[in-house]
């Protein structure tokens, strides 16, 4: 497993047991947000037999409710500055798109 894998796991085990919730539990409310997001893969996940790709960042923090730039932050993979950067190109991007379907 590779160093991003690894702080990967570990950032959604300690956020998840900051939330005082379980993998099943985890896994449900991923789902909730519309993801088909299993306990077993979330296993897989964490223990780093499955390699972490956007799309299952994605399903885990929104499982979470935290963004993934968040997730990437716990990680160490991106800085408090970088995140707040990440969240104003998504708040435009946003606003570019709401403006384009009104």
């Amino acid at each position: 497993m590779n160093e991003a894998n690894t702080r990967y796991c570990k950032a959604v085990r300690n956020i998840r047991s900051d939330l005082g919730i379980s993998q099943a539990e985890l896994a449900k409310r991923a789902r909730a947000a519309g993801h088909k997001l299993t306990a077993s893969y979330l296993s897989e996940l964490e223990s780093g037999l499955r390699a972490w790709s956007t799309k299952a960042l994605t399903q885990v923090s929104d499982g979470l409710g935290v963004s993934v730039s968040f997730l990437m932050m716990k990680a160490g993979r991106v800085s408090i500055d970088e995140v707040g950067a990440i969240s104003r190109i998504a708040d435009v991007a946003a606003d570019v798109h709401t403006a384009a379907a009104g």
